[in-house]
């Protein structure tokens, strides 16, 4: 939240927040940008995910041609509803939309899904641009920090016990509840 404050105070239209154990192409953001001025309606989006060698240097990653396996056919769709929140951009608006992250999410677990859910209630959209991969390396800071890992459990555990005390469900609610037809 304090990052995307500090950009929002410095006037950007857009705030890419990412992991720090993904690569991302050379156009990633471009394309990132060009949604988010084309689909005024959605609030938050994310690319699309390709696991990678944890490896992998970033030179050998660009020159690898992109990966678009899940791309079917010509009429397979260009978006999915869930994005992922290890590469994600958002509008100015996102606090004001939402009020941000909720930060008695601690470390690890439910905070997307609150999150989706807070997004969903403010009217506007989501989505993961199944066109624009990212490299992820897939939790390396857990799988290089034992301390960490071991901690993660717990923490999966606490923030799971609170979403469901805060929306009286285990996963993202239906939010039909909350409109008046």
């Amino acid at each position: 939240n304090k990052g995307i404050n500090l950009a929002i105070a410095d006037k950007c239209d857009y705030i890419l927040v990412a992991n720090i154990d993904i690569l991302l192409r050379p156009d990633t953001i471009d394309r990132m940008v060009s949604f988010g001025e084309s689909k005024q309606d959605y609030l938050l989006w994310s690319a699309r995910d390709v696991e990678i060698d944890p490896d992998i240097t970033y030179k050998e990653y660009i020159s690898i041609p992109a990966d678009y396996s899940s791309i079917e056919s010509p009429d397979s769709p260009l978006l999915d509803s869930t994005p992922h929140y290890s590469c994600f951009m958002i509008r100015n608006t996102f606090m004001a939309d939402t009020n941000g992250f909720d930060e008695n999410f601690k470390r690890y677990g439910y905070e997307d899904c609150d999150m989706e859910t807070r997004i969903k209630l403010s009217g506007r959209g989501s989505c993961k641009l199944l066109l624009v991969p990212f490299g992820d390396r897939v939790s390396q800071t857990v799988k290089q920090d034992k301390v960490y890992a071991d901690s993660m459990h717990e923490s999966f555990i606490a923030n799971r016990n609170y979403f469901i005390s805060k929306w009286g469900v285990d996963k993202t609610p239906d939010i039909s509840k909350y409109f008046k037809r």
